[in-house]
Parts: C-alpha cells; sequence; structure tokens
C-alpha cells in the first residue's frame, strides 16, 4: 500500500495505516530529525579523532592553536587533572567520542554548550 501520507491528492483524515494526519508529520519530523543527526554525527567523530591524533602526535598537519580556548573547553566538559595541552587534547576528544556513542543519560557536550 505504499508509505502513510496525506497530501492534496488525498482528502482522507487518516493514511492507509491508520495514522492520522498529526501522528504522519510527527513520524516525518523524527524521521528527519534522526536522519540528520546520524549524517552529522559523524563530523563529531571525525573531528574527535583528529584531535586525538595530534594528542597522541599521529597526526601532523593540525596543530592546537588556541591553547586557551581548549582549556575553555576541557573544564567545560567537565574534565579535570590534567597538566598539558596533549593530554587536555586527549581528553576531550575521549570524552567527544565518550558522548557519540552515550545511549543514556545526558551527553556532556549538551550540558556543557546547551542554554538552560
Amino acid at each position: 500500500m505504499g508509505p502513510c501520507t496525506l497530501g492534496g491528492a488525498t482528502t482522507a483524515a487518516d493514511g492507509a495505516c491508520g495514522a492520522s494526519k498529526d501522528i504522519v508529520v510527527a513520524r516525518e519530523l523524527v524521521r528527519r530529525i534522526a536522519g540528520g543527526t546520524a549524517a552529522h554525527v559523524e563530523h563529531a567523530r571525525a573531528a574527535a579523532r583528529t584531535l586525538k591524533g595530534i594528542a597522541d602526535g599521529t597526526i601532523s598537519d593540525y596543530a592546537i592553536k588556541d591553547r586557551y580556548k581548549l582549556g575553555d573547553i576541557y573544564k567545560g566538559l567537565g574534565l579535570s587533572g590534567a597538566v598539558t595541552d596533549a593530554d587536555k587534547a586527549r581528553a576531550v576528544a575521549d570524552k567527544t567520542l565518550e558522548d557519540v556513542c552515550k545511549d543514556e543519560g545526558t551527553p556532556a557536550w549538551l550540558e556543557y554548550k546547551a542554554n538552560a
């Protein structure tokens, strides 16, 4: 019967699956949000891996240029104990990768950057 859609071609109150117009719209919204999130989370993963490579010395094409910004991010994510920029960068990268894989609780980046 195809996808459950309601468009200009029909005056039906419910789709073929029995869903109301509100349910069809909500499903599509959630699908688009999930699709966009899935597509863009790989950018965060790649940035974290790059930062980790910089910290480990395996990536030399990039460098930490603003150590104060790194320190602010490090503290903002609730991290502590690292002394060197490399250790801070590694900790930020690890926390980011942990957040990307997190399926329960509030990610540290969300707590750090989201408005109250």
